[in-house]
């Protein structure tokens, strides 16, 4: 009767150890599978040469989604070009915004985590056995957003400066890539496979800081955003 139990036990504790085992397995299998949609990749914006890279990824059925990021974008810092005058709120060649107070300026830059445009900048669609490709240059616009409670606005000239890039420049990507559009995928006939590309953006903010020449204080914020890679999607409608 002691054997019985002891067998019993025994083979409970083996049977609660393979379901644990399984579970961890499944987990992991699943973790892999879902990372494995998106691929990263760093390249070249400017030579389209990184399309064999985007083709070659593309051939796994089971990435959706390719981000390229070109960090060279972002050593690109532009001359301001601007010529210094006392009343304009203009820079001097040293860099050196000397204006009169009061004044706003934008202090406590920060680098936030990447933003992907929400409308696509370049897309393409078809049925099974299409192949499917885009190829062109956009220029994309820096930008910045602020909100001033201060009735002394805040130029351009001083907040890229302080982000370290002209704001108010273009950046140029260069969009390339194609893939066949297949018959199935993770078992499900496709109907339609749309390719679309979006603008990845380096984010920064700041705070806008108001001075009178005696006391200082926080009247605003702001965002400054510039391109420096492409995303790449692909997405399927079903049979």
């Amino acid at each position: 009767m002691r054997n019985k139990r002891i067998q019993l036990f025994l083979a409970c504790i083996i049977g609660m150890f393979i379901l644990i085992n399984n579970i961890i397995i499944s987990n992991a299998t699943s973790k892999k599978k879902e990372s494995s949609k998106k691929v990263v990749l760093n390249a070249n914006l400017a030579d389209s040469n990184y399309l064999k890279k985007v083709k070659k990824i593309f051939k796994n059925p089971n990435v959706e989604e390719i981000y390229v990021y070109d960090n060279t974008l972002l050593d690109n810092n532009s001359s301001y070009g601007v010529t210094y005058n006392l009343y304009t709120n203009k820079i001097n060649k040293s860099g050196i915004i000397m204006q009169t107070v009061p004044v706003v300026l934008p202090k406590n830059v920060k680098i936030k985590s990447d933003s992907v445009g929400k409308n696509a900048i370049a897309k393409t669609s078809g049925s099974p056995g299409d192949k499917l490709s885009i190829n062109r240059t956009n220029s994309i616009s820096r930008s910045v957003t602020t909100t001033n409670s201060a009735n002394i606005p805040v130029s351009n000239a001083a907040i890229s400066i302080a982000v370290g890039y002209n704001v108010t420049l273009k950046d140029s990507l260069s969009i390339t890539g194609s893939c066949t559009v297949p018959k199935k995928n993770n078992g499900k006939k496709v109907k339609t496979m749309s390719y679309n590309a979006y603008a990845i953006y380096q984010v920064k903010t700041f705070d806008l800081e108001y001075s009178n020449g005696i006391n200082r204080k926080k009247v605003g914020s702001g965002t400054a955003k510039r391109a420096y890679g492409i995303k790449f999607q692909r997405k399927y409608t079903y049979k």
